[in-house]
């Protein structure tokens, strides 16, 4: 009975153990990327004026969130809402609209995110940006209206009913969307402006994440075979000690895994990151948009079906070496046992 709780516990430990490492990369890439900015107006109690990007817009109405540091069990950098009646929306002379933050106290605004911050929620700052040449491609649910002006860095490389597609030679990464939906008319009526250079990212890493699937499921095997070979009489304890052995280094593969990759926060949903039907729709939107401008021989039309192969052939190879484990044991310990009683009779 003691060696069934014993046993009981362990593989609960292993879980345990296994959804802590998960659960750290798991936060980790939740994180909103936010870049900010600090306005120190508590001494000179002068307005200050941001970009119209730090501005963010739903159902609720217009938002303006800050960085601040978190106290007691919510540490680190967490965002919170400046009060709506500490700053007022207003349009310059040339026609283009700007916040103003009322003076008296130091904001560290954030001036765009990957997506909309909530409050509370921790964040990744962006510090240093990587140029790169990037494709941009905006939604537009109720039709694309003519004529398009994007701004000055973007140019238009495809044009569908709902969908245009945009390139940029000047591009940054990590993609703050805000940044570009806010530079110009045409891309501001856009419901979504999506980096296609995250969005290949994102594929691309789905063999990775796969990975952590076949290895956690691995690793399980293992531990539940160890539990059970220990309840048994007369198992070999050399056997069960290889179990164990490649289970903890199970473990030491999962942490490591999780190290090899990291998920652009700009394509990741903004609550839990495994809303599977919210990639499913994300990249069917892509797909759609892409078909709709004729650009059947775009990269992402034939590596999205490629990578979910991949992906699925390193799930397969996992499940299939988990149950090789315990039937390849079993054949052994079968053997073992039938040979030694043929050696006693």
């Amino acid at each position: 009975m003691k060696k069934r709780v014993l046993c009981l516990f362990s593989l609960i430990l292993y879980l345990l153990c296994a959804c802590t490492i998960l659960s750290l990369k798991i936060e980790q890439e939740g994180m909103v990327e936010v870049e900010s900015e600090l306005r120190a107006t508590s001494e000179s109690r002068s307005a200050t004026s941001v970009r119209i990007s730090s501005v963010y817009t739903d159902l609720e109405g217009d938002h303006m969130y800050q960085v601040v540091d978190g106290t007691g069990w919510e540490t680190g950098l967490r965002i919170a809402e400046i009060s709506k009646s500490s700053w007022t929306l207003n349009i310059n002379p040339n026609g283009l609209f700007y916040a103003q933050v009322s003076g008296g106290e130091d904001y560290r605004i954030v001036l765009a995110g990957s997506r909309q911050p909530q409050v509370g929620e921790r964040v990744r700052m962006v510090e240093t940006f990587t140029p790169v040449s990037d494709e941009y491609l905006g939604l537009y649910p109720s039709g694309v209206k003519q004529p398009l002006e994007p701004p000055s860095i973007l140019t238009v490389a495809g044009v569908g009913e709902n969908a245009v597609l945009f390139a940029c030679e000047d591009a940054k990464l990590p993609f703050l969307p805000a940044n570009i939906k806010t530079s110009s008319v045409t891309t501001d009526r856009a419901r979504r402006i999506i980096s296609l250079t995250e969005a290949e990212q994102l594929l691309r890493a789905l063999p990775s994440v796969a990975v952590l699937g076949a290895v956690l499921l691995f690793g399980l095997v293992l531990w539940a075979t160890t539990c059970c070979l220990s309840l048994r009489p007369d198992q070999p304890r050399g056997l069960i000690w290889c179990n164990i052995a490649l289970a903890v280094a199970s473990l030491a593969l999962l942490a490591y895994a999780t190290t090899r990759f990291d998920l652009p926060s700009s394509m990741l949903p903004p609550k839990n990151l495994l809303q599977w039907r919210y990639y499913t729709e994300e990249y069917g939107q892509i797909l759609a948009a892409l078909d709709d401008m004729g650009m059947h021989d775009h990269v992402l039309v034939s590596l999205c079906p490629a990578m979910v192969r991949e992906a699925v052939r390193v799930l397969g190879t996992g499940f299939l070496l988990s149950l090789a484990v315990p039937l390849c044991e079993g054949a052994f310990l079968f053997l073992r046992n039938r040979r030694k009683t043929g050696e006693t009779a």
